[in-house]
């Protein structure tokens, strides 16, 4: 089972109401308005900073909690939320041509000291980058979290196989270990290549954590949709080079919150 570290405590750290408002000026299809408030469970926080991944875009919340970003191009952006004495947290979002989001923010406040508040393993801005670079290749398939509202899936695996025809749902059950050589042929029966070639049963994708090395032993089912953010989902050929030191029979890259 996966082991739960402090940086998946932005899982119940977060609360963000994504509300369609009523629109107060005529869009151009062009730009849109992304605005908010932060909270905790009592009140309106004031001191907040919010960042948008990949741009120098930041605000800092009044005594109303209250924050807005105007001029925004359509589409996904990764949020990170700070301040003194909560919880960092760090969500995606989508932003559509036709509507002006309200993000209804509740951080929860950290019972650990300052310097123990570092993030291990989430999203950073040098991942957000690589993100964003690997969705423009064309090699994958990406899901953010409003995709996942609006896709439905039964669970992780459900996702997963949208991306990757041809596996079936006992494959994606299954945790990933390096297939054993076949009996009686040559050395090169368990290489990269003849594994990254193979298919059928016991052949599930690797799994990379929040853009980590991915390690063989995880299996999908051990994630919840309600805790991921993002997904990335590679066939067996189109894996990219930062992942290509780990052959498989696909790549799976979940993003928690």
């Amino acid at each position: 089972m996966i082991r739960r570290s402090r940086w998946l405590g932005a899982a119940a750290a977060c609360l963000a109401v994504w509300a369609p408002e009523a629109q107060s000026q005529t869009h151009t299809g062009v730009t849109g308005v992304i605005s908010g408030v932060v909270g905790d469970s009592l009140r309106r926080l004031d001191q907040a900073t919010i960042e948008i991944f990949g741009t120098k875009l930041h605000r800092l919340t009044g005594t109303d909690g209250a924050f807005r970003f105007d001029n925004l191009q359509p589409g996904p952006y990764w949020f990170r939320v700070r301040r003194i004495g909560y919880e960092p947290i760090t969500f995606s979002a989508t932003l559509l041509a036709d509507q002006v989001p309200n993000l209804d923010i509740r951080l929860q406040q950290s019972p650990v000291e300052l310097p123990e508040l570092e993030v291990q393993g989430g999203m950073t801005a040098w991942r957000y980058f690589n993100l964003r670079r690997r969705s423009r290749s064309g090699l994958g398939r990406f899901y953010t979290r409003d995709d996942i509202a609006r896709l439905r899936p039964l669970d992780a695996i459900d996702l997963a196989l949208r991306g990757l025809p041809g596996q079936t749902r006992f494959d994606l059950e299954q945790a990933n270990w390096d297939p054993p050589a076949i009996p009686g042929a040559d050395a090169g029966s368990g290489s990269p290549s003849w594994r990254a070639n193979y298919r059928g049963r016991g052949c599930p994708p690797r799994v990379s954590l929040n853009g980590n090395r991915p390690w063989p032993g995880f299996s999908l089912r051990y994630f919840h949709l309600d805790e991921i953010e993002a997904m990335e989902v590679y066939r067996p050929r189109n894996i990219p080079n930062s992942f290509s030191a780990t052959p498989a029979c696909g790549l799976v890259v979940v993003w928690l919150k």
